[in-house]
C-alpha cells in the first residue's frame, strides 16, 4: 500500500489535486470476511497531515451507537468516481439517498442475506453506488454546514442499477478509534 498514492481536494478535475499523501499504515478489522462483507472497515494512516481549505475539509464520524436504525428513514449523501463501466468517473458524482431500516435491509434479494447489525443500506430510484465506489462515505448533513459520515460502501450489484450493502460506522466507532492516531 506504500505505493499507492492518495489525492486530496480534487473537486471535478481530477487532475486539479491539491495534494497528494501515500499510505504509511493500513488496519484492517482482524475478523473481516470478504466473503459475507461482516467487519469491512479499515483505517488509513497518511504520511503526512492533510492541510484543511477551503475545499478540504473534516467529516465527523458517526457516534458510537447500537441503535441499528438510528438513521432510517433519512436522507443521505453518497459521493464517488465510480461508474459502470471499468473506468472511473471524469467527475466526482453525487447522489441522494434514503436510509433503509435494518428489517427492509434484511429483505433484499442481492445483499440480504449479508446484513447485520452492523450495517445499513441506502436506496434510491435514479442515484446508485457503483463498484468504483467501494470504500466511501455516506453522510448525513447534522447539521447546518457539519457532515457526518454514517456509513462506508462495501456491496453493490453489478450495474450501479440497485440498492447497496454498506458498513455502519456508529458500530465500529471504538474499534476506529483504536486505530487512529492524532
Amino acid at each position: 500500500m506504500s505505493g499507492v498514492t492518495i489525492l486530496v481536494g480534487v473537486t471535478t478535475d481530477p487532475m486539479a489535486v491539491q495534494m497528494t499523501r501515500r499510505i504509511s499504515k493500513v488496519a484492517l478489522h482482524s475478523q473481516y470476511n470478504a466473503f459475507n462483507y461482516a467487519n469491512d472497515v479499515a483505517v488509513i494512516t497518511l504520511d503526512a497531515p492533510v492541510v484543511l481549505s477551503k475545499t478540504v475539509g473534516p467529516v465527523c464520524l458517526a457516534p458510537a451507537n447500537e441503535e441499528i436504525d438510528q438513521y432510517a428513514d433519512q436522507s443521505a449523501v453518497i459521493i464517488g468516481w465510480g461508474t459502470t463501466d471499468s473506468s472511473a468517473s471524469k467527475t466526482l458524482m453525487q447522489g441522494t439517498v434514503a436510509i433503509s431500516s435494518n428489517v427492509d435491509c434484511k429483505t433484499d434479494t442481492n445483499f440480504g442475506k449479508y446484513v447485520t447489525d452492523s450495517n445499513i443500506c441506502i436506496s434510491a430510484t435514479d442515484k446508485f453506488v457503483c463498484a468504483g465506489d467501494i470504500g466511501g462515505p455516506v453522510l448525513v448533513l447534522s447539521s447546518p454546514g457539519i457532515w457526518t459520515q454514517i456509513g462506508i460502501n462495501i456491496y453493490t450489484p453489478t450495474g450501479c442499477t440497485k440498492n447497496s450493502l454498506q458498513t455502519r460506522v456508529s458500530a465500529f466507532k471504538a474499534w476506529i478509534y483504536t486505530y487512529s492516531t492524532d
